[in-house]
């Protein structure tokens, strides 16, 4: 089958714009290629095979697909946004067959271990028989392998605040690799959304695969800034941890929707908050009633979690 590929490239620094872009634009499931390298406490295959090529150090590739009959209109919207916001339009489209693309990108997938928790793609059958947990993970379509420094750094600290048997609420769930995480450290319910229904899919049949359940909980899609009858679904102030990993605009845009799911004296966890936008997603989210507790730096990418 045929479909057509979008490719940006463009600088490091205009990477979340680009992001921000596709997402007002309704483009969610989106792939991005830059020189990320992870630190020596990364280990296995994963951390040698991943160092970028030099003229990748410095941009980001992020690229997408579409049937070859989607409405050109949406393109020359996108094309209008990205000229926009970028003041230039760095978009092209080509047409690809999915064999060339479907499992590419597996090429950039290898196991790895981090704070005990061992990583693997379902086509590795490696072990690391220093890790205590271990996670395999077939992300699809969704985002989430656990490679990217935002959920690097959620899934390095979450001994420290998890305890079992809490509820847990993973917002932007991606391929459910945070809950998949939680749900192995005894967390008690764990229930999740995301605004792509590939994402909450991808995210049941992740949690199957490594033999966890959402207990009470359940993965659902839908906006939480938009849906009243979502937010009632999900149960306001049921969590004591809640996952946002997800761009810092969109975190910002859901503050006040994240205090009401949060339970008293709960944590918000979040991250894939780019360096010079920390600032402003701590005063957006403290707004709302929130305290800042802890704060993480990787490379340009910041977490933070907050207490109610």
């Amino acid at each position: 089958m045929k479909w057509k590929k979008a490719t940006i490239d463009v600088s490091r620094d205009l990477e979340e714009t680009v992001e921000n872009i596709l997402i007002g634009c309704d483009i969610y499931s989106y792939e991005v290629e830059n020189g990320d390298i992870y630190g020596d406490n990364v280990t296995g295959e994963f951390y040698d095979e991943l160092q970028p090529d030099e003229d990748r150090v410095n941009g980001s590739t992020i690229s997408f697909y579409m049937d070859t009959d989607s409405d050109e209109t949406d393109i020359e919207t996108l094309r209008d946004a990205l000229k926009e916001g970028l003041g230039f339009d760095p978009l092209e489209i080509s047409i690809v067959d999915d064999a060339d693309w479907k499992d590419k990108w597996k090429e950039f997938f290898h196991a790895f271990t981090l704070s005990g928790i061992h990583i693997r793609p379902t086509w590795e059958e490696t072990e690391d028989p220093d890790a205590d947990i271990d996670i395999r993970i077939d992300p699809g379509m969704a985002f989430g392998t656990g490679k990217h420094e935002s959920t690097y750094m959620i899934l390095e600290h979450m001994r420290e605040y998890l305890k079992p048997g809490d509820h847990v609420l993973d917002v932007g769930c991606g391929s459910g690799i945070l809950s998949i995480a939680a749900a192995k450290l005894n967390a008690g319910k764990i229930s999740g959304t995301d605004i792509d229904e590939d994402s909450v899919r991808c995210a049941y049949e992740n949690m199957e695969l490594n033999g966890v359940s959402t207990g009470e909980g359940e993965f659902l899609a839908g906006d939480i800034t938009t849906d009243d009858k979502l937010m009632d679904r999900l149960g306001r102030g049921g969590y004591p941890i809640v996952f946002a990993n997800i761009l810092a605009d969109i975190i910002m845009g859901m503050a006040d929707k994240l205090y009401e799911l949060t339970a008293e004296n709960g944590l918000l966890v979040t991250s894939g908050i780019i360096d010079f936008k920390e600032d402003e997603v701590i005063d957006r989210v403290t707004k709302s009633g929130f305290k800042v507790k802890e704060r993480y730096a990787m490379g340009e990418w910041r977490s933070v979690i907050f207490e109610k």
